[in-house]
């Protein structure tokens, strides 16, 4: 195509036809300027097109992450819950100094302890905070997501960590080995100390009182945290859906 230009060019300068030839010269150059223009655009578009599908895939990863950390969360409060009431239940019956079979006092200081391991699932936002958070087009959502993941979720961690630290709980535990028989038994996700035997007289021994007091601290704080982390991660998880949902 070059070639048959410059033989263009070559002919109406040979017929003298300078004129002629500047405002072929002129169009020729607006041809190839607009050919680079067009040529950057489309370099632009699929730039576009690439970020676009690497934002989708990455936000798809988080809103499976926060399903997976929502299940968590609320298993976790469940197992509280039941270690809340258990607290509970002992420290009325220690205070209205109420009768209880012994096997039935044993399930409920086992259930009171609460060995539990707070974790939740950052990999895909970190993912797109390194490939760079300016990609994200939605703003509220990228605000969103910086607060949850930034802070919201390291706040309640380091409280959750501050009330549940290692010694509280070892001291708990040896209340615990102080008062009763123990065999230890594992599941999936956690370490428990099943209570073999406690009897009732035990109920006015001041380690299991201050082992209860313990849990019920512990316990109750935590899932007052969780409470609050429930609430924000489903309010972000909401707004990330309705997003992927408005690009689909």
């Amino acid at each position: 195509m070059f070639l048959w230009f410059r033989q263009i060019r070559h002919r109406l300068l040979d017929n003298g036809k300078f004129i002629t030839y500047c405002k072929y010269a002129l169009g020729e150059i607006v041809l190839i300027i607009a050919g680079i223009l067009i040529a950057l655009q489309i370099n632009v578009w699929n730039e576009q097109r690439k970020d676009t599908a690497f934002e989708q895939t990455l936000l798809a990863e988080i809103h499976t992450s926060l399903n997976a950390d929502m299940e968590y969360f609320k298993f976790l409060q469940t197992r509280l819950s039941d270690n809340f009431d258990a607290c509970r239940s002992l420290i009325n019956i220690i205070a209205n100094k109420e009768t209880i079979a012994n096997h039935k006092l044993a399930e409920l200081v086992t259930q009171a302890q609460a060995n539990y391991v707070f974790y939740y699932n950052r990999g895909s936002y970190d993912a797109l905070k390194a490939s760079g958070l300016e990609k994200l087009s939605d703003r509220k959502l990228r605000h969103s997501l910086i607060r949850y993941y930034d802070f919201e979720v390291p706040r309640i961690e380091s409280m959750i960590r501050f009330t549940d630290n290692s010694e509280r709980l070892m001291h708990a535990e040896s209340l615990l080995w102080q008062v009763g028989d123990f065999v230890a038994d594992n599941d999936n996700r956690f370490f428990d100390i099943r209570l073999q035997g406690i009897t009732t007289e035990q109920l006015t021994d001041p380690r299991l009182l201050q082992f209860i007091q313990i849990q019920n601290y512990r316990v109750s704080h935590t899932l007052y945290r969780l409470e609050q982390l429930l609430s924000q991660t489903e309010a972000v998880q909401q707004q990330l859906q309705g997003f992927l949902t408005s690009i689909q």
